[in-house]
């Protein structure tokens, strides 16, 4: 049942992550934050690339990151 909530907390917490960065990466490089994935697209290539390589990675990264501090904290000895 850990990896249910750890995917769950993972993925939510990445996608607000992903998508705060995503948006301020948009910004920077002049895509308006209203305009749809399109839109960026339309506005450049590159720029369209990177905004939703950070939506998607973001899930990836927050769930990756909610399994790999389980696993540590199960890995420490309990000091008595």
């Amino acid at each position: 049942m850990g990896w249910l909530v750890d995917i769950t907390i993972g993925a939510v917490v990445g996608t607000i992550v992903g998508a705060i960065v995503a948006i301020n990466v948009g910004l920077l490089l002049g895509i308006d934050y209203e305009q749809a994935i399109s839109g960026a697209f339309s506005r450049t290539s590159l720029g369209g690339w990177l905004v939703t390589l950070l939506l998607v990675a973001g899930p990836v990264c927050g769930v990756w990151l909610m399994r790999k501090l389980r696993a540590d904290r199960r890995s420490v000895p309990v000091s008595r």
